[in-house]
């Protein structure tokens, strides 16, 4: 089994070679552009997704299916951790000890943690004693706690470890050791499994330790960055130690360290009436990049602190830390960098309120993390660029998304790292899901939900599945989205529209809408889709709530338009849409019927008369009334829709009577 999965991963790595190195070079063309003009919108979301991918990738193919577990067992819950931690950058090496403050949620004798094979485990100390302990061949240690203890017991117990992290084939690994400049510079980056390679942890996505202090001690040439605050700095005898504390949940994927020669840049941002700290870790010779960049930090806060919620960890701090990786890693209160591409500030910024403050319960739900990124990336572009930039951006994510028919936004196969990582679902297509139901949905109902989703006292600070989101949205909105969610997140695919229409009278037209669906695990979308309508003077866009193939509708747009346009605006992922314009029917005519000869029902357009009363009757050949209409509130044009399915075949005639004086007489076949 071990086997077969490396060979897959290999041949997926193989057969998108060029689709990660392409975009690689594109991002850093991207970056040196950034430089030169800071206003232009960079970066591309699909690189930062391929990027990260491409690194998680490479820490499991040294391994086998096992490596992607969690072996964890469920019979306790993580209060506290307290880590104490020696490195140095210049060597592969870590030793240290965890105390785990814990409460037994079930009756034990043994509890079990995460931890890489390669590592040692020097001792288990509790209360003061040794506890045995044996270690699994699949990266866990089992600890003997003696005595059974009983349910709701809270204890502690610290793991006292060394040893030389297991590296992955490649520069890039969970822990990693490399150089900036000639300085040895050292980092991890534990996403979606890789926590276990380096420290003692519950690796799965069931457990958030409440608060934790962690203490790094490296060579007092190099300086150490982590989450949360930094509370003091001790050098002592040629080394540097600096103690750190986070008070906020926070899931063990998000938990990370690095050290080198950094130079510290402090700053601050009011949020409402709070000062936030910010603090950024850059290498000396990459500061001004940092510095630079502050702005758009500080703007992209501002808009996802008013829009959102307050910024989730109010009560400490926000910063950046720059690290050798190809991308970015959005680490509680301390988002990991390669550079200061806006793209990434944002994307890893939005994190901090969706994949931190609530995290995916499972990875295949992960497109709550990313696909809200992706949202925001593109929602900062909305509010700060012109709307040509904007429709630009939109229409290469669309083009991207509809590349490929196939593909859900739930992950199916949550033993790929590649399928968790997708940048054309789990990122691109899971942000378009949340555009598509904002569009759906309407600003003020889709922000409210959202709103209501991260101040859920059962999801803030904890984990979330697709239902939980969906929820908030059906009770915000008061709307079943069954249909939505199936089509879209759990389904294949996207619609391609096609629409025929032609001009009645002087304001009037008629439409009939249909869709094809890419793939048939879809048959229908149903979604509000927009039509823009237009000649040389004016133009306007109506909505059609698109709910079956052939749907008519009639519409009066108030002038004769010359030309149609489907999503004018780029609401929905569609692609190959067609519009075609029908002969249109006489402008000149009081009164328009069609079809004729007519079937289950026929339309009468009636203009060019006067406001005031109007009355329809319909005829048989022996002069008998068979349906009649009157409406006293007349407004000059106006169309009706006249049943004629339960008529038998032959001759009618329509007669219209206007304020008792004008008569207009029509000739209809059944």
């Amino acid at each position: 089994m071990a086997t077969k999965n490396i060979y897959h991963r290999f041949k997926y790595a193989n057969k998108h070679f060029k689709r990660w190195i392409l975009p690689l070079l594109f991002l850093l063309l991207a970056q040196q552009d950034w430089a030169q003009n800071n206003n232009q919108i960079q970066g591309s979301i699909d690189e930062i997704a391929v990027i990260e991918q491409k690194a998680a990738i490479n820490k499991v193919l040294r391994s086998s299916k096992n490596s992607m577990l969690s072996f964890a067992s469920s019979n306790f819950d993580v209060h506290y951790i307290v880590c104490n931690w020696n490195i140095d950058p210049a060597i592969r090496y870590i030793q240290g000890n965890v105390k785990f403050g814990f409460t037994i949620t079930e009756k034990a004798n043994s509890i079990t943690f995460d931890l890489a094979n390669e590592l040692l485990v020097d001792s288990i100390r509790y209360k003061n004693n040794k506890l045995s302990f044996s270690r699994p061949p699949n990266n866990s240690v089992v600890i003997n706690l003696g005595n059974s203890l009983e349910k709701n017991i809270k204890d502690e117990l610290t793991i006292f470890y060394k040893g030389i992290p297991p590296a992955a084939n490649s520069p890039f690994s969970t822990f990693t050791n490399s150089s900036h400049a000639g300085v040895p510079v050292m980092w991890t980056l534990s996403e979606p499994y890789g926590g276990k390679d380096w420290w003692p942890c519950k690796n799965g996505l069931n457990d958030k330790a409440d608060s934790i202090d962690i203490s790094i001690t490296t060579p007092d040439k190099y300086t150490s960055s982590c989450n949360g605050l930094l509370i003091k700095e001790l050098i002592v005898g040629g080394k540097r130690t600096t103690f750190w504390k986070h008070r906020y949940p926070i899931a063990t994927y998000l938990i990370a360290i690095a050290a080198t020669n950094y130079s510290i840049i402090k700053d601050s941002i009011q949020l409402g009436n709070k000062w936030l700290p910010l603090m950024e870790h850059a290498y000396p010779e990459r500061i001004s990049e940092f510095k630079n960049a502050a702005s758009i930090t500080k703007r992209t806060m501002q808009l996802l602190h008013n829009t959102f919620t307050p910024y989730p960890f109010i009560n400490e701090r926000y910063g950046h830390t720059q690290f050798g990786f190809s991308g970015g890693m959005e680490h509680q209160t301390n988002s990991f960098m390669v550079n200061m591409n806006e793209t990434l500030i944002v994307h890893e910024l939005a994190h901090q309120w969706f994949g931190n403050k609530i995290t995916c319960g499972s990875w295949k739900d992960i497109w709550l993390n990313e696909g809200f990124a992706i949202f925001c990336t593109n929602f900062s572009t909305e509010k700060f660029y012109s709307e040509t930039s904007l429709l630009n951006l939109y229409r290469s994510q669309i083009n991207f998304i509809t590349s490929n028919k196939k593909g859900t936004v739930y992950v199916d196969d949550t033993t790929s790292v590649s399928r968790i990582f997708d940048s054309r679902l789990t990122y691109t297509k899971g942000g378009w899901v949340l555009q598509m139901l904002r569009w759906k949905l309407g600003d003020d109902t889709f922000f409210k939900a959202v709103k209501n989703y991260l101040e859920d006292p059962a999801l803030a600070y904890r984990y979330a599945f697709t239902s939980d989101l969906k929820k908030h949205f059906e009770i915000t909105s008061g709307k079943n989205l069954d249909e939505f969610f199936n089509d879209w997140v759990y389904g294949n695919g996207y619609p391609s529209y096609q629409l025929r229409w032609n001009a009645l009278g002087k304001s009037w037209v008629n439409t009939t809408l249909s869709q094809t669906t890419s793939d048939n695990t879809v048959d229908f979308f149903e979604m509000p889709v927009a039509i823009r309508f237009k000649n040389a003077l004016r133009d306007t866009t109506i909505i059609i709530d698109h709910q079956k193939n052939g749907q008519t509708n009639f519409i009066n747009i108030g002038f004769i338009a010359d030309s149609a346009f489907i999503d004018p605006k780029l609401k929905i992922i569609s692609v190959n849409n067609t519009v075609v314009k029908s002969q249109a029917i006489s402008n000149d005519e009081d009164v328009i019927m069609f079809p004729n000869p007519v079937k289950n029902s026929f339309n009468v357009l009636i203009s060019n008369l006067k406001e005031g009363s109007l009355q329809l009757s319909l005829y048989n050949s022996t002069g008998q009334v068979v349906w009649q209409k009157r409406n006293e509130n007349f407004r000059g044009a106006e169309i009706y829709n006249i049943p004629s399915d339960k008529l038998s075949s032959g001759v009618y005639w329509l007669s219209i009577r206007k304020d008792k004086e004008k008569i207009i007489v029509r000739r209809i076949l059944k």
